[in-house]
C-alpha cells in the first residue's frame, strides 16, 4: 500500500465486539468512547459489531449514534466470528479489540495515541499494553510490562518468543497490532469458535523480524467476571492446544508451554475437588484431560493427577494447606500467621460457578 494511502487511514481502529451487555457498553461509551471520540475522532475510529438480539441491538444504537461505525450481526456469529467482523470492518494503520466491559485509563490510552505515530513511522508492529488488577485491599499488580516477560522494552518478535513461557495476547485488550488482513479469513476458518482466536490473528500480522514495544503505562484496568462466558475448562485446555500447535508451525518452541498449560489446567480442576472454586462439569472433564498426562509426565502432573482422583473428601484440607502456603509466598510474607489466617479463610469460602 502507498505512503499517500496510509496517510489517510485513520491511525487505530478500536475495535468492540458485543453482545447482549447495553448496560456495559453504555458505561465504555459514557466514560470512555464519548471522550475519546471528542478529542481523537481524527485520529481514531470506532468498530462495534453486535451479536445482540434486536431488542438490545436497539438499545446498543440508541447509545452509540452516528459517531460510531456500527454493525449488527444478521446471526448470532459466536465470539470468534465477531472477533472476526470486526477486523474485517476495520480500516485503521492499527488494530485494538477491548472489551464492552473493559475498564480504560484515560492516561495510559492517551500515552499509546501520542506514542502510534512514532510506531507507524518506525515500523513497529506490535505495541504491547501493561493491564492492572486490584485486590480487596486495594493493592496493585501489573501485568504485561517488560518486567513480566523478562525482554527489553524494544525487541522483535524472534525475542519476544524465545523463550516463550506464557500464551501473550490471551487479553486481547493488551495489544496493538498494525492491522494485516491477508491471512484473516484463513485464521477465521482454522480456528472457528475458538475463544483464543485472537492469539493466531495477531501472530499472522506478525513476522519474526516485526518490532515490539512495551508501553510504559497501564491502560486497561482487568477485572475477571467469573459469570461470563460458556466454556469449560477442558474445551479451554483444547482451545490452547490448537494455538500451541499453530505456534510450532511458526517456528516457536511451545514445549514449555504445553506442559504449563497442563498443569495450568489440572490445577484449575484441582481447586474445584478442593471447594475453593465450582467449575461446571469439572468432576466430568477431569477425565478427557487426564488422558493426556502420558504427554506431559513428571513428578507434579503425577501427584496432581493422583490427587484429582482421590475422593473430595479426602483432598480438601490438604489443597487448602497447600493454596495458603502459596497465598503466603506469593505476598513475600511466609509466617505461621499468615498461613493459618488464610487457612481459616478458605476454610469458610464458598465458591460461586466457575469462581
Amino acid at each position: 500500500m502507498s505512503e499517500e494511502n496510509q496517510t489517510q487511514k485513520k491511525l487505530l481502529s478500536i475495535c468492540i465486539p458485543t453482545y447482549n451487555r447495553p448496560n456495559k457498553l453504555k458505561r465504555l461509551y459514557d466514560f470512555f468512547l464519548r471522550r475519546a471520540l471528542n478529542e481523537y475522532s481524527n485520529q481514531i475510529e470506532i468498530v462495534v459489531c453486535d451479536n445482540s438480539d434486536n431488542k438490545n441491538a436497539q438499545l446498543n444504537q440508541t447509545t452509540l449514534g452516528n459517531s460510531v461505525h456500527y454493525s449488527k450481526n444478521e446471526i448470532n456469529l459466536g465470539f470468534s466470528g465477531n472477533l472476526v467482523r470486526c477486523a474485517e470492518e476495520a480500516t485503521g494503520q492499527f488494530i485494538w479489540f477491548i472489551s464492552d466491559d473493559d475498564l480504560v485509563d484515560w492516561n495510559g490510552f492517551r500515552r499509546l495515541i501520542d506514542y502510534l505515530p512514532y510506531a507507524a513511522e518506525q515500523g513497529i508492529d506490535c505495541i504491547m499494553l501493561p493491564y492492572f488488577t486490584k485486590n480487596n485491599s486495594g493493592e496493585v499488580k501489573i501485568y504485561n510490562d517488560s518486567n513480566s516477560w523478562g525482554k527489553g522494552r524494544d525487541v522483535d518478535i524472534a525475542t519476544f518468543v524465545t523463550p516463550l513461557r506464557q500464551l501473550p495476547f490471551v487479553l486481547f485488550s493488551s495489544v496493538v497490532v498494525r492491522l494485516d488482513k491477508k491471512n484473516l479469513n484463513q485464521i477465521a476458518k482454522e480456528f472457528s469458535g475458538n475463544f483464543l482466536i485472537q492469539i493466531p490473528f495477531f501472530f499472522s500480522m506478525l513476522k519474526m523480524e516485526s518490532k515490539l514495544h512495551f508501553l510504559d503505562d497501564c491502560v486497561i484496568e482487568f477485572i475477571s467476571d467469573s459469570s461470563d462466558g460458556d466454556w469449560r475448562l477442558a474445551l479451554m485446555y483444547r482451545y490452547k492446544i490448537d494455538v500451541f500447535l499453530f505456534l510450532k508451525r511458526y517456528g516457536i518452541d511451545v514445549a514449555t508451554l504445553m506442559d504449563n498449560g497442563y498443569k495450568e489446567m489440572l490445577l484449575c480442576m484441582l481447586s474445584h475437588r478442593g471447594g475453593i472454586a465450582n467449575i461446571e462439569y469439572a468432576d466430568k472433564d477431569r477425565w478427557s484431560v487426564l488422558a493426556d498426562l502420558g504427554h506431559h509426565l513428571n513428578m507434579k502432573t503425577i501427584l496432581l493427577a493422583f490427587a484429582l482422583i482421590v475422593p473430595k473428601v479426602l483432598i480438601r484440607q490438604p489443597y487448602i494447606f497447600y493454596q495458603s502456603i502459596k497465598y503466603a509466598q506469593d505476598n513475600r510474607n511466609l509466617s505461621i500467621k499468615t498461613v493459618v489466617s488464610r487457612y481459616k479463610t478458605l476454610q469458610h469460602h464458598t465458591p460461586t460457578n466457575n469462581s
